[in-house]
């Protein structure tokens, strides 16, 4: 959704006949519920769908402070989705618990699940409940510019920013509910996704808020990058992290399986480490240096009491070149 977009979100109390209430608003975006607990679905949930163009869906949450019950929730909820959409959203503004880091761990926990079952997650709530019970902050963490908070001032059915909820990360604001939920987009769907940028001394990662990630490691789109402390991304160069090494490639991002580095080839496991001694690569064996990891080539390597030889390409030859016998004596192998 673009910024300034409406939308409404609609439950069963808006009843089976929606259309009235799309005409008045001007708009056919809809949030819809779904589900509450593990035991509630909307029964107008089908009609709801088929008279308006859903953007999302939500789930009333009862969970609390309950991680395991957060997880059947969000299954509960995913298992009722009627079609694919961009977001589903967690509704948290009761049956909370005395515990505010036990009900952040939950309602982070629910959304992980969202976000692995392929959807943008976002918390939805209003802000003296989320002030009381939630730290928010570490939901933004996880979640950058997923909340979507209600405050209503007069709730005379415009959007009078004086009553704005002031929070960071408000992606959508619900500004009024006379005479129904009435929605608008604070940032365009585009704005709200992280970027890289670059400058003359080189590439970062920023996220919508403008923070970076410093000195840690960041997936993206499927690629592990690696970000020094001053938040670049480092690229043509090896890095030890906790006590193995990785290779960062020409455009930062982590290598795996071979790599050649200054006419040498390293090979490197699943996940970008560096491996040493043996490996089996396909059909053949490769050895790599225990002291720095290259490739050993035309080479003879000590194994097991017999010496093999390696091959230019790395492979190792069938069977020993040489033995050592019991009193130290090298031989060839017949």
């Amino acid at each position: 959704m673009k910024k300034n977009d409406l939308f409404i979100d609609v439950s069963s109390h808006n009843g089976y006949d929606i259309t009235g209430i799309l005409a008045d608003m001007g708009t056919q975006n809809t949030i819809i519920k779904i589900s509450e607990s593990t035991n509630y679905l909307n029964p107008c949930l089908s009609a709801q769908v088929e008279q308006s163009n859903p953007v999302g869906f939500y789930h009333f949450a009862w969970f609390g402070g309950d991680i395991e019950e957060a997880e059947r929730e969000a299954r509960y909820f995913l298992d009722n989705v009627p079609q694919k959409v961009k977001y589903l959203c967690l509704d948290y503004e009761d049956h909370a618990s005395g515990d505010k880091q036990a009900n952040t761990d939950a309602c982070i926990r629910f959304m992980e699940i969202l976000k692995e079952n392929g959807y943008e997650p976002i918390y939805y709530s209003y802000k003296p409940f989320t002030l009381n019970n939630i730290y928010y902050e570490q939901i933004l963490a996880k979640f950058p510019n997923s909340l979507w908070i209600a405050g209503y001032g007069l709730n005379d059915g415009t959007a009078d920013f004086e009553y704005f909820p002031s929070l960071d990360g408000i992606r959508w604001w619900q500004y009024s509910s006379n005479p129904y939920d009435k929605n608008i987009v604070l940032l365009d769907d585009e704005e709200a996704k992280p970027k890289w940028k670059k400058n003359d001394t080189g590439w970062w990662y920023e996220y919508p808020d403008g923070s970076y990630p410093k000195e840690e490691w960041e997936k993206i789109d499927g690629t592990w990058y690696y970000f020094n402390e001053r938040g670049y991304s480092i690229a043509s160069r090896w890095l030890k992290d906790d006590g193995k090494w990785y290779y960062l490639k020409e455009n930062g991002a982590m290598a795996v399986g071979w790599v050649f580095v200054k006419g040498k080839w390293y090979y490197l496991d699943a996940s970008g480490a560096m491996v040493t001694g043996w490996v089996q690569y396909k059909d053949k064996l490769y050895h790599l240096k225990e002291e720095n990891g290259e490739m050993s080539s035309k080479e003879l390597v000590k194994v097991e009491g017999g010496w093999y030889y390696v091959n230019e390409d790395g492979g190792r030859s069938d069977k020993p070149a040489l033995d050592v016998l019991p009193d130290g004596l090298i031989v060839t192998t017949k």
